[in-house]
């Protein structure tokens, strides 16, 4: 270890990675003492933060309080400007974790980490108080010696709603670009999306959109993702052009269908956290003819969570104008609806004799409603559907006759 802290050459998780984890697996942590305690820091410190074994400083306490002591701020800032120490995942999952990065910001340790780092960590704190152009100049001067997977750190911990269109311009382009050649800067971009796909899901959707819509001045790549599940590759090539493409669009979905049918596969799309996929998957029923069975048993594998169905659904009654003559999106409103028959559909979305037949009635017999939003109480048309001698017979009857048709009328003799 301190052999490989005196040199010039590049550490990695291969140098050194099975020994930290042996250290950390048998709770030693290294705590130098004496005058020749700061050199050793020092030494340590050059190694550790160039590794990617994610808790090696969150651990090693003396490591990581050395790279933030304002008392050593020359010596910390000949490790970071030295060419041959890379940021690593190490050192990224230190910087952001709650209690430092909060101490960062707030000025009360890591001073000059704040002056190197402090706009892309403001970024992770609070989004929408960075500033893109700040961002990027300081990533450019660690672009070209920082890690994917530090990368995918800074993507991942960033809190909610993470502005993507700043990490873009201020992350990831510095980043890509710092890569010499086309094929490198694609294996760097392909290393920061298969973990985000493997583990958040909802934010690799998120950045394949913000590639996918990227000006071709963006300066970044097609992703490969040839180590992934197809749907990746489709998902990409539906974002791209999803009004022209439908036919990708379709392509996509059926993958995904393909791909969560597989024994014990858990995958599932995360469309309550993207307005864009609720949009394609809808734009999809627009175009496609109706088949009924093979529609609901397309919604069941991909719209498999209650939070996924409530997000289509109001993605829908935002656009109410392009429902009332598809079956196809009538049959996607009832279904979603169902899960949280609480909520009201508009009064011309409600079925007529004809829809209640042939799509409402069918519908609400592939699918259960939530119990817990029945629980809490339902519209009138899941009260008309579930238990109409709920209803008081003014309504019932109104509801009868223009759902079911003409018949004779509920009095309080019936």
């Amino acid at each position: 270890l301190l052999t490989a802290g005196g040199s010039v050459k590049r550490v990695d998780d291969s140098v050194f990675g099975e020994e930290q984890s042996l250290l950390l697996d048998h709770g030693i942590m290294i705590q130098p003492k004496g005058e020749q305690g700061a050199d050793l820091l020092s030494r340590l410190a050059r190694v550790m933060i160039s590794l990617d074994t994610e808790n090696t400083l969150t651990s090693q306490h003396a490591v990581r309080e050395y790279l933030l002591s304002d008392d050593r701020r020359e010596a910390i800032l000949h490790i970071l400007e030295d060419s041959s120490v890379f940021l690593g995942n190490a050192f990224m999952n230190a910087m952001t974790s709650t209690v430092t990065l909060n101490a960062i910001m707030a000025g009360k340790s890591g001073s000059l980490i704040r002056d190197r780092l402090g706009a892309i960590l403001q970024w992770v704190k609070d989004s929408k108080d960075a500033d893109a152009d700040t961002m990027k100049e300081q990533m450019q001067l660690f672009a070209s010696r920082i890690t994917p997977e530090a990368v995918v750190t800074l993507l991942k911990s960033a809190n909610p709603p993470a502005d993507l269109a700043k990490a873009r311009i201020g992350i990831l382009m510095p980043c890509v670009n710092a890569q010499i050649g086309e094929e490198e800067k694609r294996h760097f971009l392909d290393a920061i999306l298969e973990p985000l796909c493997r583990n958040r899901p909802e934010m690799a959707i998120d950045v394949l959109e913000m590639l996918a819509k990227s000006d071709d001045h963006a300066g970044l790549p097609e992703p490969n993702l040839d180590n992934l599940p197809r749907l990746w590759c489709l998902c990409f090539t539906a974002m791209r052009s999803p009004g022209e493409l439908c036919e990708s669009t379709e392509k996509f979905f059926v993958e995904v269908q393909k791909h969560m049918s597989g024994k014990d596969n858990e995958f599932t799309l995360p469309f309550e956290s993207s307005a864009t996929l609720c949009s394609m998957y809808i734009d999809m029923c627009t175009n496609t003819k109706l088949d009924m069975e093979a529609s609901l048993n397309r919604h069941q594998h991909l719209l498999t969570g209650t939070l996924s169905r409530i997000a289509v659904f109001e993605q829908l009654m935002q656009r109410p104008e392009n429902i009332e003559e598809n079956h196809a999106l009538l049959a996607l409103l009832y279904f979603t609806w169902w899960s949280q028959p609480g909520v009201s559909i508009p009064l011309r979305l409600l079925p007529d004799p004809d829809t209640w037949e042939r799509v409402f009635k069918v519908v609400t017999r592939w699918v259960r409603p939530c119990q817990k939003t029945v629980a809490k109480g339902m519209s009138i048309l899941a009260r008309f559907s579930i238990a109409p001698h709920t209803l008081p017979a003014s309504i019932l009857n109104t509801l009868k006759t223009s759902i079911v048709g003409k018949g004779d009328p509920i009095t309080s003799k019936t």
